[in-house]
């Protein structure tokens, strides 16, 4: 392969323009002249020279939108001033056009492990979506959330009214002074009373509550765990996928950066 046939020599004359002496910042620069002229030119290539068959997404609604090209202006061993082309990712339905640079690393073709890993990802995906998206999941956790409301609001009302007996009682022994002491034990001993009733019925009351929440909460969880199990078997580390399908982690790496660009 001839670094040769990667070089585009400027069509427009140069010879006049300086060459920069360094490069610019990358993040925060005005373009070199050379650049610019290089860049329309790779535009009026694409826009004329090349029959393309990838979909840039100008008339699709649903398909990807735009590509990425670049060019970097260099010398060849001539000390002819041109510049390389490139563009980023895959083109769909063609070859590498004739004068781009071809990729570091060119994803294999076919059914090989990474295609056979990506079918496997991507059906965990489907099953992990449909599994959060449920009716059975959503309703499950929405009776969860209900239950949890609703006992927190009659916990809290009930001890609420219980504060309100207690005040209550409260008065009635103060008015009870000039009761006899019979009166006043009788009083006294039926206060008691209720005020142990209240206490056993608020604990009655929590405890229902908590046997109640614990089994919905115990039931919400097998299906949380599902879900759990595959957001796991999704989310695996690139150690964990080398281990899976006996590739080099470097390999796992450059065909995983390929496929995101």
């Amino acid at each position: 392969m001839s670094k040769e046939q990667f070089f585009t020599p400027f069509k427009t004359s140069v010879k006049e323009i300086e060459l920069p002496e360094e490069f610019t910042f990358p993040f925060f620069y005005e373009p070199h002249l050379l650049a610019e002229i290089a860049s329309k030119e790779l535009q009026q290539s694409i826009e004329n020279d090349i029959e393309w068959n990838h979909n840039f997404g100008l008339d699709d609604k649903e398909a990807d939108k735009g590509k990425m090209f670049g060019v970097l202006v260099v010398q060849n061993g001539n000390n002819e001033l041109g510049y390389l082309s490139a563009y980023s990712g895959k083109l769909t339905g063609m070859e590498r056009p004739k004068g781009f640079i071809p990729h570091v690393y060119n994803l294999p073709e076919g059914d090989n492990f990474y295609a056979q890993g990506m079918r496997g990802i991507n059906t965990i995906t489907t099953e992990l979506t449909s599994a959060q998206n449920s009716e059975v999941y959503l309703l499950k956790l929405a009776v969860l959330k209900r239950a949890n409301e609703e006992a927190e609001l009659e916990i809290k009302e009930f001890k609420s009214a219980n504060l309100k007996a207690k005040k209550k009682r409260k008065l009635e022994r103060e008015k009870a002074e000039h009761l006899s002491q019979t009166e006043k034990e009788s009083l006294e001993e039926t206060l008691v009373k209720q005020s142990l009733q209240q206490k056993y019925r608020l604990r009655v009351l929590k405890h229902s509550w908590k046997q109640a929440l614990d089994y919905l909460q115990t039931d919400f969880e097998k299906l949380e765990s599902e879900v759990q199990d595959l957001k796991e078997t999704k989310n695996l580390s690139i150690t964990e996928i080398a281990k899976v399908t006996g590739r080099g982690r470097t390999t796992i790496y450059k065909a995983l950066k390929e496929e995101l660009n």
